[in-house]
């Protein structure tokens, strides 16, 4: 192939082209906490190709050849995966051992199609089976995804144990007390300042109804006074968190059930400056605020209507 310029061919300047770039996305940009987990999965696993692509790059300027230069080339990429995850503690990001392992999974496939003989058989095995895995965790994130978007109006009934991974919060499913089905959430509120709990990744998209609603269950003889807090992605991509920016409403909850219904029209209208959008809609909180001792409530059936 001709050369056009010294040096470097046509092929080693396309991978370079997308080298160069990718490097930056190491440490800036990227998803954020209120991207879907299945999106979020799906960047990470963006380190497996970009280490094959930076691979192929490596033997292109300089050939791997032999057993012994395969594993210099895996020794140098853990370094440097090392160093990545090193930089990232210091930018705000977390130190991710699964990122490494995709940084090597990516060079050992593209050593394995170069020449199967230059990795050992049970570290390609390995190596496969981590990847496999790997490619598990994301269906999975992806099924629950799915799951939770394609549900409306239910947002959180507690039926089914595996999407209470997506809630945050000391929360556990109940039998005994429910509203609706079969099951209903008991959430336990420590003392502190804001004691609360929050579904992660909700479904987002609220458009075409007209209310909230959800049940709570208060097993004292007391009326407790309960916030719930909504907002939206631009709140959340603001960075600023202004209170009056979001949706907030306190609610008195007499000593069992209470059904609560909320407008939607009072959720859009609830920002000072803008109107809400609650086709993005990032979280539902609810929160204790100045809790002196620890309290139990049941929660269920959170749809729309």
């Amino acid at each position: 192939m001709r050369s056009l310029r010294p040096g470097l061919d046509r092929r080693q300047l396309i991978l370079l082209a997308l080298v160069l770039p990718a490097t930056a996305l190491l440490f800036v940009g990227g998803p954020f906490d209120l991207n879907l987990p299945s999106y979020r999965y799906l960047w990470n696993m963006g380190h497996v190709v970009f280490f094959a692509t930076l691979t192929l790059l490596f033997h292109s300027l300089r050939p791997i050849t032999s057993r012994r230069s395969a594993l210099q080339l895996l020794a140098g990429v853990t370094l440097i995966s090392l160093l990545i995850e090193a930089i990232q503690t210091v930018i705000g990001r977390s130190f991710s051992l699964l990122d490494l392992m995709r940084n090597l999974i990516g060079t050992v496939a593209v050593l394995w199609l170069i020449n199967r003989r230059l990795i050992p058989g049970p570290v390609t095995l390995l190596f496969a089976l981590v990847f496999a895995a790997d490619l598990t965790g994301l269906a999975f994130a992806g099924w629950r995804d799915f799951q939770i978007q394609s549900r409306a109006p239910i947002l959180e009934n507690f039926e089914q144990r595996p999407l209470l991974s997506r809630w945050k919060g000391q929360l556990e499913r109940n039998e005994t007390i429910v509203r609706e089905g079969r099951r209903s959430s008991k959430i336990t509120y420590k003392p502190g300042k804001y004691s609360t709990v929050y579904m992660a990744a909700p479904l987002r998209d609220w458009q075409g109804y007209q209310a909230l609603a959800f049940s709570i269950f208060n097993p004292s003889d007391e009326e407790w006074l309960l916030t719930l807090r909504i907002h939206d992605e631009e709140h959340e991509l603001s960075g600023v968190f202004a209170y009056h920016d979001r949706f907030h409403q306190s609610l008195l909850l007499k000593p069992g059930w209470n059904d609560i219904e909320i407008s939607l029209q009072a959720i859009i209208d609830a920002p000072r400056d803008r109107d809400m959008d609650i086709s993005k809609v990032a979280q539902l909180q609810w929160f204790f605020t100045d809790l002196e001792q620890t309290r139990t409530l049941y929660l269920d059936n959170i749809r729309l209507q």
